[in-house]
């Protein structure tokens, strides 16, 4: 399976549309490009491993296990990036 994200680079933030078969899923919230810095930045663009994985925190959601640099990156539900997005948990 192949999802896609269409982004919109903003400076207070990152919104996408994430699709599969050029259907759209969800719409999505990201930290600004901060060049990749944890806790600040969205992850790079490029093609990732995506996973189903469940957590307590966050119910069932994805997680991206070989993002370059970073770790437990997940796409989870969230309403406001810069509150609930830290990219390293």
């Amino acid at each position: 399976m192949k999802l896609e994200l269409f982004r919109t680079y903003l400076l207070g933030g990152t919104n996408g549309v994430l699709s599969f078969n050029k259907i759209k899923i969800c719409a999505t919230i990201e930290l600004p490009w901060k060049k990749n810095a944890p806790r600040i930045s969205c992850i790079p663009e490029g093609e990732y491993l995506v996973v189903q994985r469940y957590s307590p925190k966050f119910g069932n959601h994805l997680w991206l296990p070989d993002v370059p640099d970073r770790s437990l990156i997940l796409i989870h539900p969230a309403n406001n990036a810069k509150k609930e997005e830290n990219g390293d948990r």
